[in-house]
């Protein structure tokens, strides 16, 4: 759909500026599903099945995000916290992925 093809963009540029980390995907692993008993305790894990409409959500919600701390900004520019990430070197993720 255009609104897939759209995300794919989205995400492209914010990977070509730093600003896509994914820890829930691909070699780093799957998000997990936990079953629980009567109790509340873990029964079971699995790994949740990643579609990619999960992926577009996900990027048009930063995308509005986004568009909505822009608006605040300008909005009320001296009162206005905004959060900006710093990029993130790849030798940081070492001690995780070990």
């Amino acid at each position: 759909t255009i609104l897939t093809k759209l995300a794919r963009i989205l995400r492209k540029n914010r990977e070509e500026i730093g600003g896509a980390v994914d820890l829930s995907s691909g070699d780093r692993g799957s998000e997990l599903k936990f079953s629980l008993d009567e109790n509340g305790l873990p029964t079971k894990v699995v790994a949740k099945t990643e579609m990619e409409i999960h992926h577009t959500i996900a990027e048009l919600m930063i995308m509005a995000n986004g568009h909505v701390a822009s608006k605040i900004h300008g909005h009320f520019p001296s009162s206005s916290l905004l959060r900006n990430h710093r990029t993130v070197e790849q030798n940081r993720f070492e001690d995780l992925e070990s």
